[in-house]
């Protein structure tokens, strides 16, 4: 019989860090950070390996729910990108999680793998005619 999870999802482990999610005022200005992806190639061309390193990677940020279910955290994705295997990272991470958004930049730049930075795009808007 499993026990069921009273903690808020902020006090639970997150993508191997456990951090609460950081509480701030409407005026306190937030900090602009670009969104990333990080590609599978290194600068020089080469293919990244290990082959699987994006699951590796994406598997950091994945929370359990009370059942043991799993839920992807929102702002991390893999894609394939040109047939690249890719790591997809938005800009919101680093309010909620600012660790896990050095992380994946730092492990990018150590590697030497290719990053694109994404521009700030708003969502879009749907407009409804009568």
């Amino acid at each position: 019989m499993r026990q069921e999870q009273t903690e808020p999802l902020s006090e639970q482990i997150m993508g191997g860090f456990n951090y609460p999610i950081p509480a701030r005022e409407q005026t306190e200005p937030v900090p602009e950070r670009p969104g990333f992806i990080i590609k599978g190639i290194t600068n020089n061309g080469f293919l990244f390996h290990p082959i699987d390193w994006a699951e590796q990677l994406h598997s950091r940020f994945i929370t359990f729910g009370s059942w043991g279910e799993e839920h992807y955290f929102p702002y991390v994705a893999m894609s394939f990108i040109q047939d690249i295997v890719s790591l997809v990272v938005e800009p919101d991470l680093w309010e909620v999680n600012p660790e896990g958004y050095e992380f994946l930049s730092s492990f990018a730049k150590q590697n030497d793998l290719a990053i694109v930075e994404r521009e700030l795009i708003p969502p879009p808007v749907l407009r409804i005619e009568n």
